[in-house]
């Protein structure tokens, strides 16, 4: 069975294959590459903006559909999908800069696929359709990211709302990117990739750069539609937010605070695999929190001030520190409990 995330990445790599105005694209690699299993990936909006002539039009906005594909979670072929618009009170004309795509994303090896269509958004019909995706999506910035799976599904839907109202007015996307990122021999390599609603005379490859996700352009000529999206790596997380896991930890200190030595147990044992299965985590990430988590609670006590020690999985990764992933490497879940 078909999902709704399939169904629109095959309507939009149709808009892309049958675009009836030419696209400038180019992948600008900048940074250090990733190895499968060894670090992370996230991909940002960097840049987004509609041609000056509709910038000019105060009731009409840009906004960006983009689906990304790629090994998440076991599954090969995993789709995430999200819309973008302007902030509530800022739905005006003009640039937009520096937004999440997807959350932080354990790389797994493999190409990962892009599809990113830039809209004209007109009126508050439109715009509250995509407010009530966007609501539907926040959960899938913070971990833990199973939830994908679930929720998936009900974002590529309710984008697809959006495309059949626009089927209906008779209007397709500015533009419409899709391109595949392959892993070198040493890795995915971070970078930019810039797509432009031009021919290659309107923008010759000479007369623009990306620099830092901004496009930039040298000798003139006529204003273009154009987004920027960045790929970025990153071999340690710089987001340690787990609230499930923060509230897991907090509880079983209670229970230790309180004498509940059983229920104690079982809230450890539940954490501790939680975190050594999460889907969040790369491998070697999963046996340093693991073993950062389990010091911790069975070194509880309360200091000599009566303050608590750091209760969340950020505040211990700050304050602790990890441990070098080769001194847990052959740490399992047996060992931990």
């Amino acid at each position: 069975m078909t999902t709704a995330a399939e169904q629109l990445w095959s309507r939009v790599r149709t808009w892309w294959s049958s675009a009836a105005k030419p696209l400038v694209d180019t992948f600008v690699g900048e940074g250090e590459p990733i190895r499968a299993y060894r670090g992370y990936l996230r991909l940002w909006l960097s840049e987004m903006s509609l041609a000056e002539d509709r910038r000019a039009a105060t009731d009409r906005f840009p906004a960006v559909q983009a689906s990304t594909r790629l090994s998440f979670g076991g599954s090969p072929d995993t789709v995430l999908s999200t819309i973008i618009r302007p902030p509530q009170g800022q739905e005006g004309p003009g640039i937009r800069r520096d937004i999440p795509l997807t959350a932080l994303l354990p790389y797994a090896g493999g190409t990962v696929d892009l599809q990113v269509s830039l809209l004209d958004v007109a009126g508050q019909d439109d715009l509250a359709i995509a407010l009530d995706i966007l609501g539907e999506f926040s959960s899938l910035l913070t971990p833990p990211l199973a939830t994908v799976a679930g929720v998936a599904g009900k974002v590529a839907a309710g984008i697809s709302r959006i495309d059949n109202r626009m089927d209906a007015g008779g209007l397709r996307p500015v533009l419409t990117l899709q391109r595949s990122l392959a892993a070198g021999p040493q890795g995915l390599q971070p970078g930019y990739l810039m797509g432009a609603a031009a021919t290659a005379d309107d923008l010759p490859a000479g007369s623009f750069t990306v620099e830092k996700g901004r496009l930039l352009r040298t000798g003139g000529g006529e204003p273009v539609a154009y987004l920027v999206v960045r790929l970025e790596m990153m071999a340690e997380r710089d987001d340690w937010r787990f609230p499930e896991w923060d509230t897991l930890i907090g509880l079983a200190n209670e229970a230790q605070l309180l004498g509940h030595t059983e229920r104690f147990a079982q809230l450890r044992a539940d954490l501790l695999s939680r975190v050594v299965t999460a889907a969040d985590l790369t491998p070697d990430d999963r046996r340093r929190v693991a073993r950062l988590v389990r010091d911790e609670l069975d070194g509880f006590t309360l200091g000599a001030s009566g303050g608590e020690r750091a209760g969340t999985v950020a505040d211990l990764v700050a304050t602790r520190g990890l441990p070098p992933a080769a001194a847990v490497r052959d740490l399992d879940l047996a060992a931990l409990l």
